[in-house]
């Protein structure tokens, strides 16, 4: 995860967008939601824009975090 906040501030949306799908296949992260959030707006950068949808869609269990990925959706459309 932190690899790909790393990339992400360097705007290397693929490295991050791999960085991140790399964390969530290991599973057991402490703040999932906050990494699908990153790997959505990462996959969104890359114009991704179907994974990238499916990738924010996915993001639950913090009310602020899925209003993030909402908002992010709404850009898409």
């Amino acid at each position: 995860m932190q690899l790909g906040d790393v990339m992400m501030s360097k705007s290397q949306w693929d490295k991050a967008a791999e960085a991140y799908q790399k964390a969530l296949s290991k599973g057991g992260l402490k703040r999932e939601a906050e990494v699908r959030l990153h790997a959505g707006i990462a996959l969104f950068k890359l114009n991704q824009i179907a994974p990238a949808k499916a990738m924010l869609s996915s993001v639950q269990g913090d009310e602020t975090l899925h209003t993030l990925s909402t908002l992010w959706m709404s850009l898409m459309k």
